[in-house]
């Protein structure tokens, strides 16, 4: 049996190091030719030739070719050993090598690169300026194997506190944003992690910050559950659901509506397009494509939902929206990319603060919980891979445990109070006294 190997051929181009073939282009090495010239084998480095570094791969070829020429013109001359050794190429800084991160980078989860929301994150962690005993530093500056756990502790004393700033927008418009946080400062930390782990295995460097050896350096701060959920009336002031309804545009309205029936992301919902949307067994199609989980998930339709499609399934003409429209989309159909301006202004105008628009997930799957369905019927709902994701993302309310033991009192055996003698009070069903011996005492 022979076994067929596959030669690469480079004209005999190649890097002498521990990298792998396919990452020659973007390894820090220098490059080789190896040439055969009438029986004369020429083995030269690029970098002592030509007495710089050759970085790029396209360069090292053109290079390699015009020593070939002059090789086979008998011109070439081998240059001279160098009096001092050529300086190692400089490493790239976290801003130069974040470019070819986010431009390169696949998530192996969704198959697509990294949202906006990440670059967010990167751009605030390039830009923050930490200080350090020897002064301030801005960390994007920093070459990739600069940065230390002694940065990063700085950077999360920086941001743990939450505070307001005023910014400009690139539309000019001046508004007021929160920044920091424990919550932010993790997920910016964990984004820097993921990078320098890539980094690694793409050969950029050799370490990471944030270990040392099996043991981590720097430990995230601990965030607690969030347990927000609508709250009901007090008095005279109306539940926040009704408030929210009285406040929001008919857009939004459909939209809070489709979550709390639905228990559906804010994503999933605004990627809903109407062939998704069965009639005939009255459910929606949510393909493993537009899940976060990426699996897929099929929704029940409720009546209230069901009205509401209804409604939404004819564009203002009266004709009924092609199967490619979007259901929660602009009057013609087509895909709204984000809602969180007009969710601010509406909890604004309804007197609503720290309400989140993904909180009515959370409301949705509580209320079934609380409504009789078994839990892992809501596990299903929501597309928690784990029944203790679900276990852990659903919250009571007071009143819901109030009623609860209420009930629980209706139906518990009744215990009637005796009073035997002033102050000391003895139930009915107590056990009767005994003199040790076994003898009731009367």
């Amino acid at each position: 049996m022979t076994i067929k190997t596959t030669r690469h051929r480079n004209d005999g181009l190649r890097k002498i190091c521990g990298c792998r073939r396919t990452n020659w282009p973007k390894c820090p090495h220098g490059w080789h030719l190896n040439f055969k010239w009438k029986g004369k084998h020429y083995r030269l480095s690029l970098d002592r030739e030509l007495w710089k570094h050759v970085e790029s791969k396209t360069d090292a070829q053109a290079e390699a070719e015009r020593i070939r020429t002059e090789i086979r013109a008998g011109t070439f001359r081998v240059q001279p050993e160098p009096s001092t050794p050529l300086p190692p190429p400089e490493s790239p800084t976290l801003e130069q090598l974040g470019v070819e991160y986010f431009k390169r980078y696949i998530n192996p989860k969704t198959g697509e690169p990294l949202s906006r929301d990440e670059q967010y994150r990167w751009n605030l962690v390039m830009q923050a300026e930490v200080e350090m005993p020897t002064g301030k530093v801005r960390l994007g500056g920093l070459l990739i194997d600069g940065m230390t756990r002694h940065h990063l502790q700085a950077f999360m004393e920086q941001q743990r506190v939450s505070r307001t700033e005023t910014i400009t927008d690139r539309k000019g418009i001046t508004r007021e944003c929160r920044r920091g946080g424990v919550i932010s400062t993790n997920r910016c930390l964990e984004r820097l992690r993921a990078f320098y782990t890539w980094a690694i295995e793409n050969d950029h460097v050799v370490a990471t910050p944030f270990k040392r050896g099996t043991a981590a350096t720097v430990k995230l701060q601990r965030e607690y559950e969030r347990d927000r959920r609508l709250q009901p009336a007090l008095g005279n002031t109306k539940t926040e659901e009704e408030r929210l309804f009285s406040a929001a545009s008919p857009h939004l309205r459909a939209l809070i509506v489709a979550a709390l029936e639905t228990s559906c992301r804010l994503g999933e919902l605004l990627s809903l397009q109407w062939h998704q949307v069965r009639w005939d067994i009255n459910e929606i199609h949510l393909p493993a494509s537009k899940t976060k989980a990426r699996t897929q998930r099929d929704v029940p339709m409720t009546p209230n939902l069901r009205a509401l499609l209804e409604i939404k399934r004819y564009d203002l003409t009266g004709a009924e929206y092609g199967p490619d429209a979007y259901v929660f989309g602009n009057a013609i159909g087509e895909r709204v990319g984000r809602v969180m301006t007009a969710w601010r202004a509406t909890c604004r105008r309804a007197g609503i603060v720290g309400l989140h628009f993904h909180d009515l997930r959370r409301e949705a799957g509580s209320r079934m919980l609380e409504g009789g369905v078994p839990v892992h019927i809501v596990q299903r709902m929501l597309g928690h891979a784990n029944l203790a994701t679900t276990s852990r993302y659903l919250k009571t309310i007071r009143l819901t445990m109030q009623e609860a033991m209420r009930k629980y009192a209706e139906h518990r055996p009744s215990c009637k109070i005796v009073a035997s003698k002033p102050g000391n009070a003895v139930s009915s069903m107590d056990p009767p006294a005994s003199d040790g011996a076994g003898k009731t005492l009367q």
